[in-house]
């Protein structure tokens, strides 16, 4: 069994999601792409020489794919084919027509998010940052359950994480807290997973909800990073 990590970071809101992968990579065992070597030409060379059976991949997301370096999509609807017979995870916003077309091509299982991945910081440092702690942790739960189990049980460990954590954090109370669980609850609510096994591809949100959340949370010290 490999496993391929792809990350680069390119602006805040990437340093903050290739940390997260970064703690992950010692953990899985992971080959890792990261940062100028993460590109098109690259990730292509990594399945070549690693033969990897599952791939966690971040970067700003869209339909048309995953940017890498200098914005290059590393990972788009031309390349899909390159992700055959492995179970993935897009840690990445609005990546279901990629999904879709990853499976149409051979993947095994492809885990994504159908709209934004949100979280809450400081803005400063993912290091020091504990705002994010609670969508760091969810993405390191799917992961680690992927590559141990599979991509069915990987979905439901993150969903039942998303779901006890965030009732923690709503018994806590406070607005902070509150909005921890906002965004961790956005998350798993646009979680979806393609695989033989399941398909489920969550229904768009009601955006009132997303702006009123927004609102609140903008009224905090803390800042609202939307990763997409």
């Amino acid at each position: 069994m490999a496993v391929l990590s792809v990350r680069a970071v390119t602006d805040l809101d990437t340093l903050y999601s290739s940390y997260w992968l970064s703690l992950l990579e010692p953990q899985l065992g992971a080959v890792v792409l990261a940062d100028e070597d993460c590109t098109a030409e690259k990730f292509q060379e990594a399945i070549s020489n690693y033969t990897p059976d599952k791939l966690v991949i971040t970067g700003h997301g869209s339909p048309r794919g995953i940017e890498g370096w200098n914005g290059e999509l590393v990972l788009n609807l031309g390349n899909a084919g390159l992700a055959a017979g492995m179970d993935c995870f897009l840690v990445s916003c609005s990546t279901y027509e990629l999904a879709n077309a990853m499976r149409n091509a051979g993947a095994r299982s492809v885990i994504f998010f159908t709209r934004e991945l949100a979280w809450a910081s400081s803005g400063t440092s993912p290091a020091s940052d504990t705002l994010d702690d609670d969508v760091q942790e969810f993405v390191h739960v799917i992961a680690r359950t992927l590559v141990s189990y599979g991509p069915s049980e990987a979905y439901r460990a993150g969903h039942e994480f998303a779901t006890q954590r965030a009732l923690e954090l709503q018994m806590r109370g406070g607005e902070e807290a509150e909005e921890r669980a906002t965004w961790l609850i956005w998350d798993r609510d646009h979680l979806g997973l393609l695989s033989d096994e399941l398909a489920i591809v969550p229904e768009e949100s009601a955006e009132p909800l997303f702006a009123a959340a927004v609102a609140s949370f903008l009224s905090l010290l803390a800042v609202f990073v939307a990763f997409g």
